[in-house]
C-alpha cells in the first residue's frame, strides 16, 4: 500500500506528532495549521514521508467548515503562514543549551487535480520526519474530527500537550488525568502570551480552554498553582470524552439583510438569531452545564440580538456578560414603591448565577 492513499476510515483519521515538535517553539496561523493537518490526515504516518501530497479547495472547505467565498483566501493565508513560520527546539543537555531551526515546507504548488478541481500540492521539509513520520516513542496522537472546528492554534497546541501526557501515571488517576505546567514552561511554548498573569488568564487560557471544552473530545478545568500569593503554574484536570453523543458545534447565524437600521427585517433578523443562539446555549448546557458557555463573541450578540425578543434570556445574558468582563452592574429593583440602585461586585454576580 502506498503511503499516499485514502488508508484511513473517514471518522478515524489520524494526526501524530513527535512530544518534541509538541513543545517545540513555533507559531502558525490557524489557516496554516489547518492546511498541516489537513495534509497529515491524507497519509499513513506510520510509514515514510510520502513527499507531495495534494487536497482540493473543496476538502479543505468542508472539512472545516470554512465559508465557500473565503477558501482560496484561506488557503493562500495557509501556504504564507506554513512558508514563513518556523520551528525552534531548545534541547538542554546537562550545561549545554542548543536551539535548531526549520521551516514547515520544502515545496508547494498549486494545480488542477485530474477530475477533482484545483487544488493545493504541498510538500513537507524532510528534516521534520523524526517528528511526524514512522515514530516509534514518545509520540502523541489525536482523530482529525475532535480538531476541525477549534478556533485558534493556541488551543490545539495546549489541547496536544495536555493528550501528551494523559498516560503519565503521575497524571492518571482514575477516570481523568491532571496536568501542570509551570508559568515559565507556558511562555516558553508561547514567548508571546502576556507576561501579567491576568492577562495571560484572560486572553489566552480562557479562550484556549473555552475552544477546547467546545470543540474537541476532551473537557478541561483549571486552576493556577500559587506559591504564597505568585501565580507560579497552572493545574489542568482532564477528561476524556468516550461517548457516542458528539459536543454541540456552533450554528451559523442568520446574515444581516440590507435594510435600515431599525426596520422590521432588522428586528426580524435579530429575533432568528436570538432564536439560534439561545438553542444553541441550551444545547451546550445540556452537553456539559459546569463548563459550557457561550464564547464572548456569542455572548454579545446574544444580548444585542435579543433586546427585543425573549426579554428574561436578555436580562440574564446582560449580567453574564459584565460578570464575565469583570465589571460592576447596575440594576433597578422595586422596594417600598421606589426604585432604587444597587451595584453587584463581581462575587455577587458569581453568587447570583450560580443560585
Amino acid at each position: 500500500m502506498s503511503n499516499y492513499e485514502p488508508w484511513q476510515d473517514e471518522n478515524k483519521k489520524l494526526i501524530v506528532q513527535s512530544n518534541d515538535l509538541i513543545t517545540a517553539r513555533y507559531d502558525l496561523d490557524i489557516d496554516g495549521f489547518r492546511a498541516l493537518t489537513l495534509f497529515l490526515s491524507k497519509v499513513n504516518q506510520r510509514l515514510e514521508n510520502p513527499g507531495w501530497v495534494s487536497f482540493t479547495a473543496h476538502e479543505f472547505q468542508v472539512t472545516f467548515d470554512i465559508n465557500k467565498k473565503n477558501i482560496w483566501r484561506c488557503m493562500k493565508k495557509a501556504v504564507t503562514s506554513l512558508s514563513k513560520s518556523q520551528i525552534t527546539f531548545h534541547v538542554i543537555n546537562g550545561k549545554k543549551e542548543s536551539f535548531t531551526v526549520l521551516n514547515w515546507l520544502s515545496g508547494y504548488k498549486y494545480q488542477k487535480i485530474e477530475g477533482k478541481g484545483t487544488g493545493l500540492k504541498l510538500r513537507l521539509n524532510p528534516d521534520l520526519d523524526p517528528f511526524l513520520f514512522n515514530i516509534k516513542h514518545n509520540f502523541s496522537w489525536c482523530f482529525l474530527n475532535a480538531i476541525t472546528s477549534v478556533k485558534n492554534v493556541i488551543s490545539f497546541r495546549i489541547y496536544m500537550y495536555l493528550l501528551s501526557h494523559k498516560s503519565h501515571p503521575r497524571c492518571k488517576k482514575d477516570n481523568f488525568f491532571e496536568v501542570d505546567i509551570s508559568l515559565d514552561d507556558f511562555h516558553e511554548l508561547f514567548p508571546d502570551a502576556s507576561s501579567r498573569f491576568d492577562n495571560l488568564k484572560k486572553r489566552t487560557i480562557e479562550p484556549a480552554i473555552q475552544d477546547i471544552n467546545e470543540h474537541t473530545n476532551i473537557s478541561v478545568h483549571w486552576e493556577p498553582i500559587k506559591q504564597g500569593r505568585s501565580v507560579v503554574g497552572m493545574r489542568f484536570g482532564c477528561v476524556e470524552e468516550k461517548a457516542t453523543v458528539t459536543k454541540p458545534k456552533r450554528p451559523r447565524l442568520a446574515k444581516r439583510p440590507h435594510v435600515k437600521t431599525g426596520s422590521h427585517d432588522e428586528g426580524e433578523w435579530m429575533k432568528k438569531n436570538a432564536a439560534i443562539l439561545y438553542q444553541y446555549e441550551k444545547d451546550l448546557k445540556k452537553y456539559d452545564p459546569s463548563s459550557l458557555s457561550l464564547t464572548m463573541p456569542d455572548l454579545r450578540r446574544a444580548v444585542e440580538c435579543s433586546k427585543y425578543c425573549k426579554q428574561n434570556w436578555h436580562e440574564e445574558k446582560k449580567l453574564e456578560l459584565a460578570m464575565r468582563e469583570g465589571k460592576n452592574t447596575k440594576i433597578s429593583v422595586s422596594k417600598s414603591e421606589q426604585n432604587k440602585d444597587i451595584t453587584f461586585s463581581e462575587n455577587d454576580l458569581e453568587l447570583i448565577q450560580n443560585f
